[in-house]
């Protein structure tokens, strides 16, 4: 890992069916670094879930936000039953 050199920019898109993006404030991987990464994609990509996307967002050594990952199906639907929602 020594070798591997630090990128220059502080920007990098992946493009592809499940496109990434990731942000950082520089790569020091210190505890005054910050950096954003998202995922994106469709709701029909595999193993996508229906909001097909994340992200996390840590800074100073802290994260500070993340997605809260994927809700099981059937207690949702239950809830929306129980509050009103579609019977079907």
């Amino acid at each position: 890992m020594e070798k591997v050199e630090k990128p220059k920019a502080k920007i990098w898109y992946g493009y592809g069916e499940n496109p990434v993006l990731l942000v950082r404030k520089d790569w020091s991987s210190s505890d005054s670094d910050a950096y954003l990464a998202v995922k994106g994609g469709k709701a029909t990509n595999s193993h996508a879930h229906m909001d097909a996307g994340s992200f996390v967002y840590d800074a100073y050594g802290q994260r500070w936000a993340h997605d809260l990952g994927m809700q099981p199906y059937a207690k949702l639907e239950k809830t929306f039953k129980e509050i009103g929602g579609s019977k079907g």
